[in-house]
């Protein structure tokens, strides 16, 4: 069977799986532990050579090549992001370079549909809306970027670990911030595209006013001297600094035939969606509930501005902040769904039916990445 089919057939069981009423956390390790099938038809040298197309596994392939050839010492490419080095070392002495990209599949869904789940039970979501979440998460991932890409999603999964966590869970004892502090020093090390997100976070110990502010500030100063800041970056003697002027320099070499008009405009759609629900939650959820939620919708408000704004312009970092957006857009399903949150009476069947149809307009993100991706791309990409 051919593998983009095969894919195509796993999210209509999910979606059937859905009926049989499954346990939340039995639903989500089935999708983790299945999802990743479909990888062992990929091969990204015979698309490279037989094809001409490429994908960062093809590189990376290479870089486990050199590992198992010449050592640890064999790439200097990763020194500014010494978990990256590591990761991708150890899949090499292994020497089955197609567990890469079968693997990584399986934690970035697992971190994820995980985390889903637990934030689900923390806000003492009902089974079937915790299973209705997990699937929807499961649509909105893009499959071909977390199995080709490698890194980025893979960071982008454990950050949205993290970010939960810090949201969610975190308290005022010491100790546990010190850990937040050193998990998100760890992201950078494993890929330093992470640091718009941290860039954010960190700014959010400002108060509401000042963060918009410094943002502004912040941009207005890049847009003015990026090209000195990317020199200065570049002749950097720190690695990791090195690292980020040579991924702006790689980004913006980037060549957007990937993203057509359609994935451009769904791009928009989906941050837009996500900028207007983040903006009716502030609106209607109670006063204490939204004292209670307030850092994070501000958090994915500002994200999806941000995203937004590198959609529409076709920024060379489009396409970096997408995916981040949505996972954390899905919690918004688990705080509308309790009726007890807002500030309605009678007008909340009404908040129901508008999210139902701003989600569902989000869906499109999955037929333009996913279902279309898979028959433009797939059946082209796999043998």
């Amino acid at each position: 069977m051919n593998s983009a089919f095969f894919l195509i057939s796993l999210y209509i069981l999910y979606c059937i799986l859905l009926f049989f009423k499954l346990k939340s956390k039995i639903y989500y390790k089935l999708i983790a532990f299945t999802i990743p099938i479909p990888m062992c038809f990929f091969n990204p040298i015979k698309l490279y050579y037989f094809k001409g197309l490429y994908v960062d596994t093809f590189r990376i392939y290479g870089e486990m090549e050199l590992f198992r050839l010449y050592g640890w010492n064999a790439i200097t490419t990763y020194d500014g992001a010494i978990l990256s080095k590591i990761y991708i070392f150890l899949y090499s002495l292994l020497n089955v370079d197609e567990l890469l990209p079968i693997m990584n599949c399986f934690f970035v869904y697992f971190f994820i549909l995980y985390t889903v789940n637990k934030i689900g039970v923390k806000l003492r979501a009902k089974e079937n809306i915790k299973c209705i979440v997990i699937l929807y998460t499961t649509l909105l991932i893009n499959y071909f970027y977390v199995t080709t890409n490698i890194r980025y999603p893979l960071t982008l999964a454990i950050c949205f670990m993290i970010i939960i966590y810090d949201f969610f869970y975190n308290n005022n004892y010491i100790y546990k911030k010190i850990i937040l502090v050193l998990s998100y020093f760890s992201l950078l090390m494993l890929h330093p595209g992470i640091i718009f997100i941290i860039f954010f976070r960190v700014l959010l110990v400002l108060p509401v006013k000042l963060y918009f502010l410094a943002i502004i500030i912040v941009i207005i100063m890049a847009n003015a001297f990026l090209e000195d800041i990317i020199f200065m970056l570049m002749g950097s003697s720190i690695p990791f600094l090195g690292l980020l002027g040579d991924k702006y320099t790689s980004y913006s070499e980037i060549d957007l035939v990937e993203f057509n008009f359609l994935n451009i405009v769904v791009c928009v759609i989906t941050n837009f969606v996500v900028i207007v629900m983040s903006l009716i939650l502030k609106k209607y959820l109670l006063n204490n509930i939204y004292i209670k939620y307030n850092k994070f919708i501000l958090f994915n408000f500002s994200l999806s501005i941000l995203a937004f704004i590198f959609a529409i312009t076709e920024s060379q970092f489009m396409h970096r902040l997408d995916e981040f957006v949505i996972y954390l857009s899905v919690i918004y399903i688990y705080i509308i769904a309790h009726k007890n949150n807002f500030k309605l009476k009678k007008g909340y069947l009404n908040l129901v039916v508008f999210s139902l149809f701003m989600f569902g307009i989000m869906l499109s993100y999955f037929v333009s990445f996913n279902l279309v991706g898979i028959l433009k791309r797939y059946i082209y990409y796999f043998d």
